[in-house]
């Protein structure tokens, strides 16, 4: 899976070409959703994202599939652990995003195609600890930190930014939200029924 566009294009086109030089099958599944800035395009991001996560659904059900790539961010890498968690299917990582702090987490960052694919055609998969948030509405699987609150708000800022891209934006992010920033309530149930009420600026 990748996002049509920047490195993450690049990438793609390269790991197509590497599995084809290791003669592995592959299908490169439908492109994740690309920025669309006009408000009348708004839809059809929602669109293309759901037709996105149809196809996983649909694909992952073949029990030949052995891996799923992510060709991009942590963003992404957040999309595909909702449909790898708990199956037998690895998940890999060509970091083409701001960050990649998922790749450098498992040591993908730096690396080329070539030993990213290499990696995972001959070794056994690690397994990683993943974290559930469950309610009556919503299961969503995260991998390596759930937080809410600031750092959140500023995440959520940095992706209405069009420009500048990269790590520039989250610093405009910061500053925008910081001038409007006001400590958020929190209720939090821990283990054994332990509970707290508070006002804090995050929570993680």
């Amino acid at each position: 899976m990748h996002n049509p566009r920047g490195r993450s294009r690049k990438q793609a086109e390269s790991a197509e070409e590497e599995l084809s030089r290791l003669r592995m099958e592959n299908e490169l599944l439908k492109k994740i959703h690309a920025e669309l800035r006009k408000d009348e395009l708004a839809k059809r991001n929602i669109g293309l994202l759901s037709d996105t996560k149809r196809d996983l659904n649909v694909e992952l059900l073949n029990p030949e599939y052995r891996a799923l790539i992510a060709v991009g961010g942590d963003g992404l890498v957040n999309l595909c652990v909702q449909y790898v968690a708990q199956k037998p299917i690895s998940l890999g990582v060509l970091p083409a995003g701001t960050g990649n702090d998922f790749a450098r987490a498992v040591g993908a960052y730096r690396k080329s195609t070539e030993e990213i694919f290499w990696n995972l055609y001959q070794t056994k998969p690690d397994s990683i600890d993943l974290g559930l948030i469950e309610s009556n509405t919503l299961k969503h699987w995260y991998v390596q930190v759930l937080s809410t609150g600031f750092d959140a708000l500023v995440n959520s800022q940095a992706n209405e930014i069009k420009w500048p891209k990269g790590k520039s934006k989250y610093t405009i992010a910061t500053i925008l939200t910081l001038a409007r920033f006001k400590p958020i309530a929190y209720r939090l149930t821990i283990d054994k029924g332990y509970r707290r009420r508070c006002d804090a600026t995050f929570s993680c």
